[in-house]
Parts: structure tokens; C-alpha cells; sequence
């Protein structure tokens, strides 16, 4: 796993970790957990901006729609100021678990939002936390059925252990050899509810304020409606 993030500078590092300690404490209200997470998303793609060249790039960035307002709203900021010409990507998961086991877990999409994907350059996929890797698969197996960029870039401030290992298994070589990975915190554990310990906190659409699994997907993000408006 390249985990180009663990070189950013000591300041930086620092900014990143106090974000996370807001996730990981139970006791933070959502407001204040979404501006953690919208100060996380900027972090993440300014560290991804430093390392590549993206000033006039043509860059997809692809999110879920419990993260646009709020990881997505801040990793855009940063690619923008950055010079990249970003076209996002929003997807609404519906995450199934058949058989119990971790190699049935199911995330297909729903709904999607996709702005124009011509001459992308660079897939960035950002995520919350990364843990069984389906809904990130989902989201890139359908991106690749309408175009392949030269580079992707798998983002999200923690990872579970293994992640990429996971992730790439269900891809050929010829397209797991584009991947990069940007995470600021790799755990080991899960808790006995399944989550990622200390990971963001728990389970992530509750701490957001966005209710479960099912009331999220009911939900059109502020961003994909200003930007379905100017379009």
C-alpha cells in the first residue's frame, strides 16, 4: 500500500490528527462531526494535489452520498484551489450482507449523479473509511464501464487493515497496478458492531446525522443540487 499521506509535513500531520480525535470522540455532535470530516476531505486531496500534477487536469471525483456535503465538499474546495477542473461523481449504495460472510458483501448502486467524464485524467474515490472495500469497488466497477483514466487514487482518512489487498482482488492487474492509496490512520480491529475501532467513530451515517443505511439514500446532498442547477 503507498501511503504517500504519512510523508505530509509534521503541521499537517497534526491537523489531520486533530480532525480524526473529533471523529473518534463518541461524545462529538454531528455539526461538529461534519466539519471534521469537511476539514479531513481537504486535507486528503491537498495531499493528493502536492504529489501530482494537477493544475489543468481534467480529475472525476467520486463519492458516496453520506460523504458529499461533507468529506466530498472539502476534498473538492482543495482539488479547485489546486487548479485541477474536477467533474464529480455521486453514488447512492445499497449495502447487503446475503450470507454473513465478508465475501458476500454487496454494495450496488441505486442512483447515481455523473458530470462529464471526457478526457479524465485522474479517478479520485473518496471514502469515509475503507474497511470491506465493497461499496468502493462498486463505485469503481461502475466507473469503469464508462471509461478507464490513466490514475486512481483511493482516498479516505482511516483504512482498515488489508484494505487494498481486498480492494484489488476483485480487479485485474492491468487496472489494480493504476491505484494509489491516501489514508492518514490504518486500524486493525473491528468493535463488536462490526465498525472499525477506533476507525471514525462508529458507524458513520448515524454520527453525520443522517439516520441509517436507508434513510441516507432518501437524501439529495446540497452540493449535487447546486451543482445539478448551474449545470
Amino acid at each position: 500500500m503507498s501511503l504517500v499521506v504519512q510523508d505530509l509535513p509534521a503541521d499537517l500531520r497534526a491537523e489531520a490528527g486533530e480532525a480524526l480525535a473529533v471523529l473518534q470522540d463518541r461524545n462529538t455532535e454531528a455539526g461538529a462531526y461534519r466539519q471534521a470530516m469537511r476539514r479531513l476531505g481537504g486535507l486528503l486531496a491537498g495531499a493528493v494535489a502536492r504529489d501530482t500534477a494537477l493544475r489543468g487536469a481534467r480529475v472525476c471525483l467520486a463519492m458516496t452520498v453520506e460523504d458529499a456535503d461533507f468529506l466530498g465538499a472539502g476534498a473538492l474546495e482543495a482539488f479547485e484551489r489546486a487548479g485541477a477542473d474536477v467533474s464529480v461523481a455521486c453514488f447512492w449504495n445499497d449495502r447487503a450482507n446475503a450470507f454473513g460472510v465478508e465475501w458476500a458483501d454487496m454494495a450496488p448502486v441505486t442512483q447515481e449523479y455523473v458530470e462529464s467524464l471526457d478526457h479524465i485524467e485522474h479517478l479520485v474515490v473518496l471514502k469515509s473509511i475503507i474497511s470491506g472495500s465493497c461499496v468502493v469497488r462498486s463505485n469503481l466497477e461502475h466507473l469503469f464501464d464508462k471509461f478507464e483514466p490513466a490514475h486512481v487514487h483511493v482516498a479516505a482518512p482511516v483504512m482498515l487493515d488489508g484494505a487494498d489487498e481486498r480492494l484489488e482482488r476483485d480487479f485485474s492487474k492491468r487496472l489494480s497496478d493504476r491505484f494509489r492509496y491516501w489514508t492518514f490512520e490504518i486500524d486493525t480491529r473491528k468493535d463488536a458492531d462490526g465498525n472499525v475501532d477506533p476507525g471514525v467513530g462508529g458507524e458513520v451515517y448515524g454520527r453525520l446525522g443522517l439516520g441509517d443505511k436507508v434513510s441516507k439514500n432518501a437524501i439529495v446532498p446540497d452540493l449535487i443540487r447546486r451543482r445539478a442547477t448551474a449545470a
